[in-house]
Parts: structure tokens; sequence; C-alpha cells
């Protein structure tokens, strides 16, 4: 992903955060079953952040990429759930517990999971302009033409990358307009296409914007579903028209 201003707080980037903080409150949690002691306890909580540090310390990273909503999240995000893995196996060794071991299951289940929601979201094109933000001349070698209506004011770019889920735009003058509410148009081929969605991204000099879609269809205008099956029979894809 490019290095984007996020305008909202997705949430598969929230629920992944709470995870990973979910986590290290069942190692926390472990170490209490295994020492007997409550986890409130200041002198065992101090002891489990210096046998874990490294657990601890490789949380921030992680938890920072996911609140930036940024794909390199995911290599952080794998990286501190195996080690939660590997430190909750070497207790399990130590001193087995069923209950333990069943809530290690359902974790390892629910890491894969979280792994890979945050790898197809954060891959999604609302998130990736398809072009470096510093190039000068404008991106992608096939323009397609859209329109962007924002209250009363119009906005003229071309697509820049897209999926069945958003696009993203690049626009001939700097974004200025709300975040909520943006109908996009695009006549291809003699056909009017419309959609309505909500502006998530942007370049930092806000001639790119990244739109998630609220609804598929404006009316009086053909689904972007249906545009979306008319580039693939053209076989067109972003990153070959780029």
């Amino acid at each position: 992903m490019n290095n984007l201003k996020v305008w909202t707080f997705h949430p598969v980037s929230r629920n992944s955060i709470f995870y990973v903080l979910l986590s290290l409150f069942f190692l926390v949690l472990q170490k209490s079953v295994q020492a007997n002691l409550p986890f409130l306890n200041q002198v065992f909580l101090k002891k489990v952040l210096m046998d874990e540090w490294f657990v601890f310390l490789s949380s921030l990273p992680a938890l920072w990429l996911l609140l930036r909503h940024r794909l390199v999240g995911k290599y952080a995000f794998a990286l501190f759930g195996s080690l939660i893995v590997f430190r909750s196996l070497e207790s399990l060794v130590l001193n087995f517990n069923k209950v333990i071991m069943v809530i290690l299951f359902i974790q390892i289940c629910l890491s894969y999971l979280f792994y890979q929601l945050i790898s197809w979201t954060f891959s999604r094109s609302i998130f990736n302009s398809n072009y470096p933000i510093d190039q000068l001349n404008q991106p992608m070698s096939l323009k397609i033409p859209v329109r962007l209506v924002c209250a009363d004011r119009t906005y003229e770019g071309h697509l820049t990358n897209w999926d069945k889920y958003g696009v993203f735009v690049h626009l001939s003058e700097p974004w200025s307009g709300k975040r909520s509410d943006v109908k996009l148009e695009i006549i291809f081929r003699g056909h009017e296409f419309g959609c309505v969605g909500k502006v998530v991204t942007a370049t930092w000099d806000h001639h790119g914007i990244g739109l998630e879609w609220k609804e598929k269809k404006k009316t009086g205008h053909l689904s972007w579903d249906a545009l979306i099956e008319l580039f693939e029979d053209f076989g067109w894809d972003p990153q070959l028209l780029r």
C-alpha cells in the first residue's frame, strides 16, 4: 500500500488491534495459571513483563501498522502471533493444562483468519493507488474518465485502481469535498454507470482518493458490477493498464 492518509478506522484494523491486545492478555493469563498467582498482582505483572519483553515489544509495530492500515502490517502481525504460539506451547510443555490447550488451538485458528483478513483488506483498491505518489506525469496509459459529484461540486478524474468493493481515482484538481455520499459516474461505450461511496483514503496532495462503495448502483444508471464484467470481458486489469 502507498503511504496514504486514511480517513476512517476500518473494522478489520480495529478488530485486529483488539485481537492483539487479547493475545497479550492470554499470555499473561497462562503465566498466572502456571505461577498460581492472580494476574493483577503487581509483582507478578512486572516479572511477566521482564520475562516476555520481546513478545510485548513485537506487538508495538503490529499495533502501529494496523492502526495506519498498512499492508506490511500482516508481517508484523504474523511475527507477533508466532511468538505468542511459541511461548504458549512452551508453557504447555512445562505445565500441561487442557483448558489452555483448547484456547491455544482457537487462538491459532483466529490468528490465521486475521492474517488472511488483513492481507485481503489492505490489498484492496481503496488502500492502493496503483501509482507512485511522486510520479510527475498523470498515471495510467489507458485512462477511464470518471466524474465525482459531492454536494454542489463536481470533480473530473480517471480510474487508477478498482475492484468489486471500491476504486481509487486520480483527480485533475485536489479533493476538498466531504468524505461521505460521493456519487461516481462513468460513461463507457455509450452506457452510463453510477455508484455511491465514501472517501476512505487520500494521497497527501489530495489528487488521489479511495472510494468504498455504499451503493453499487445509482438510480437511473447501470451497476458497478456490470462495469466490472465489461472490464473483464475486455481483459482490462489495473496493473496491466499502468
